[in-house]
């Protein structure tokens, strides 16, 4: 079953898990906050369109943001518009990395490029 979380009064986003605590509301969309969201990222996903996502769910409240590449074993958290590499989330990771992340040049005027920091 799909979730769909009202972005605002004609965009929706659906996740790829969000989980929410009980006792919540729910009618053609969820209403609640959800207190995780997971994305999943997939070959064809740009990053500024997850960063999109991330800054979607950030703005709607939810505080933990998970996005998961499979592909590389990869995961982070996202924290104040920043996406933190997960330790342990590969087996070549040996200590946690921080990206800074501001808007999307093609979605928002004055972006700048992520940073990876160690």
């Amino acid at each position: 079953m799909n979730v769909r979380l009202r972005i605002d009064d004609r965009r929706y986003r659906v996740p790829d898990l969000a989980a929410v605590e009980k006792p919540y509301r729910r009618e053609k969309f969820l209403i609640d906050v959800p207190a995780i969201t997971v994305e999943i990222t997939s070959p064809k996903d740009t990053f500024d369109c997850v960063m999109d996502k991330c800054l979607e769910y950030e703005a709607l409240g939810v505080h933990n943001v998970l996005v998961m590449d499979p592909d590389n074993r990869l995961a982070w958290m996202f924290e104040q518009n920043n996406l933190r590499l997960l330790p342990g989330a590969s087996s070549n990771c040996t200590s946690p990395t921080r990206l800074s992340i501001s808007p999307s040049p093609k979605c928002r005027p004055n972006w700048t490029k992520p940073e990876i920091t160690p």
